[in-house]
């Protein structure tokens, strides 16, 4: 199986690197968390919980970059294919882990 990154999930990541060009600890620390989550679906696939739209997937990232975020994939055969990066309020989540 391996990692596909969707065009809008390449320049989401793209534009918060940008956002934290001043910060580039926290873009580093922002990076890796991401890295790690997302190479982590690799021995787990549904690591995450079910998305709010049908057939995705959603993992959230806590704490980093001073607000939380969260990423939405798919699951193919072959493939884990993330769509997209984006900024959430966690009051809105439920039953969600680190």
């Amino acid at each position: 199986m391996k990692i596909i990154w969707s065009q809008t999930a390449a320049q989401d990541l793209q534009l918060i690197i940008h956002f934290l060009g001043d910060i580039p600890e926290t873009a580093i620390k922002f990076c890796d968390r991401i890295s790690a989550r997302v190479n982590a679906l690799l021995e787990s696939p549904y690591l995450g919980k079910e998305g709010r739209v049908t057939g995705t997937f959603e993992v959230t990232i806590r704490r980093t970059l001073m607000i939380n975020s969260l990423f939405v994939y798919t699951i193919t055969d072959e493939s884990i294919n993330i769509l997209g990066i984006c900024k959430c309020d966690l009051y809105s989540l439920s039953d969600e882990d680190d």
